[in-house]
């Protein structure tokens, strides 16, 4: 099974239909208000394994550590 990094995930419109379908999904979004709202969606679907980040993907991109 997969991990899944949502870059730039918005509301997590393409992450959260993998939720089930895949071991964890974090998703990653510049704008908390949108981080906060996937996060709020995650869990009024009861969705396991996924968490959600306020991070500026432009100047603090993800190392090749952070992507295993």
């Amino acid at each position: 099974t997969y991990h899944v990094a949502d870059l730039f995930s918005g509301l997590g419109t393409h992450g959260i239909r993998l939720a089930n379908q895949v071991k964890s999904v974090r998703f990653y979004e510049g704008n908390k208000i949108l981080a906060d709202a996937c996060s709020n969606a995650t869990a009024h679907y009861a969705l396991k394994h996924t968490s959600a980040y306020t991070r500026d993907l432009f100047s603090n991109p993800l190392t090749a550590t952070e992507l295993k």
